[in-house]
């Protein structure tokens, strides 16, 4: 080859990288210059006002919202915990529905369906959600509405409260310029942010806990600064008692069990046994017990009335807080989500075996997140009116 035709040659690469250059920075100002049209976000009968920082978003053919949206909604409650790399979105409208995201595995779970994939992702510093597996899995409705004059379209999240029709709506607020009809800001309309959930009463109460979980339950508690009530069966004059010390100096609460369906037929000549040995542990006595066999009323009643007639106070619970696997801790915590609006005081059982340890983790972020929590011990003063049964304990 000569060196004329090498020269050739260089110059040929030189203008095609050129080109391919300049063919780059054409089509990167078109995409800059022709961003995606994406539809405009309204609520019910309000337009999102932070469509500006945080508009709709488009993944291959899915929409998806930011997930802070779904919150000026009344009964949607959304709790991330970063820590489990859970998102849990849940909707109390009679019934609690409830769709949580696992953000490090890329999948979901609902009331009704096992683990199945699903894509959330952060952008601008918000958790973005795919608008129709959220809503189809509340039962929440998605519109989709196409202005024939201007060709734009707009999507609406409703939960039932909108007053006007979609259509209605638009003629108020969307025009050709994505504005609202107004003119200024002061038309727009008002918008209320989520009020938090005021300060709740938590007690925190195990049943006959393993003893093999003990220390990592109070790890558990420990990082949470919260105390909690521990109740057991201490009827076993042999029975390892060590851990009720442990217990003890720790500053929780120790509290009697007895079951209907045991060996000792009555309850108070049990928890007096068990009194005994308590005292025989830790030099003190308590008054405060919790009953099993609900699933037999008239063993129940009788161990009931012969705890109250030994002046023993019975524990009932709001919730119960029971776990063998994933599915059902993510049940519990949209459960406990809903509880903790109805009532200022709510008392938690928890027993010591499947998911129990996950369960407790997961709960005490969620509160700490969703409430001012102030966690209590029970003991022999502490007055709790406890749903269903009327019992008040103190």
């Amino acid at each position: 080859m000569t060196l004329r035709n090498k020269g050739y040659i260089r110059i040929i690469c030189a203008l095609s990288v050129l080109l391919c250059m300049m063919l780059g920075v054409i089509f990167a100002q078109s995409i800059a210059a022709d961003p995606p049209d994406l539809p405009t976000i309204f609520y019910n009968d309000e337009v999102w006002y932070k469509e500006d920082i945080l508009p709709l978003d488009k993944y291959y053919q899915s929409y998806y919202m930011p997930v802070s949206l779904l919150e000026s909604l009344d009964g949607i409650s959304v709790t991330e915990n970063e820590r489990f790399g859970t998102l849990l979105i849940t909707y109390s409208s009679g019934s609690t529905s409830f769709i949580s995201f696992n953000t490090k595995r890329n999948s979901a779970m609902t009331d009704e369906m096992e683990e199945f994939y699903v894509l959330t992702y952060e952008k601008d510093g918000e958790r973005y959600v795919p608008v129709e597996t959220v809503t189809s899995s509340l039962g929440i409705e998605m519109e989709l509405y196409t202005d024939d004059a201007s060709g734009k379209t707009a999507l609406r999240i409703c939960d039932g409260n909108q007053k006007k029709s979609f259509e209605e709506l638009i003629k108020l607020y969307y025009v050709d310029s994505g504005t609202d009809t107004g003119g200024d800001d002061t038309t727009a309309p008002p918008v209320t942010p989520p009020t938090p959930l005021d300060a709740k009463t938590v007690y925190l109460t195990f049943d006959n806990i393993d003893k093999n979980m003990l220390d990592d339950v109070l790890d558990e508690l420990s990082a949470h600064s919260v105390k909690a009530t521990f109740f057991a069966d201490l009827g076993d004059v042999n029975a390892d008692v060590d851990y009720l010390a442990k217990l003890a100096a720790k500053g929780h609460s120790i509290g009697l069990a007895f079951d209907v369906g045991g060996y000792e037929l009555d309850c108070a000549y049990s928890l007096n046994r068990q009194n005994d040995n308590l005292m025989r542990a830790l030099k003190y006595k308590v008054r405060i017990c919790r009953i099993y066999g609900e699933n037999d009323p008239a063993a129940f009643d009788i161990a009931k009335k012969s705890a109250l007639d030994s002046e023993y106070i019975v524990c009932g619970f709001d919730i119960d807080l029971h776990a063998q696997d994933q599915k059902s801790v993510i049940a519990n915590l949209a459960a406990l989500d809903h509880a903790i609006k109805e009532t200022d005081t709510l008392v938690i059982r928890f027993t010591g075996d499947g998911e129990a340890i996950g369960m407790l983790a997961q709960t005490l972020d969620f509160l700490e997140e969703k409430i001012i929590c102030n966690a209590k011990t029970i003991n022999d003063v502490t007055q709790i009116k406890n749903n269903g049964e009327g019992v008040r304990v103190g």
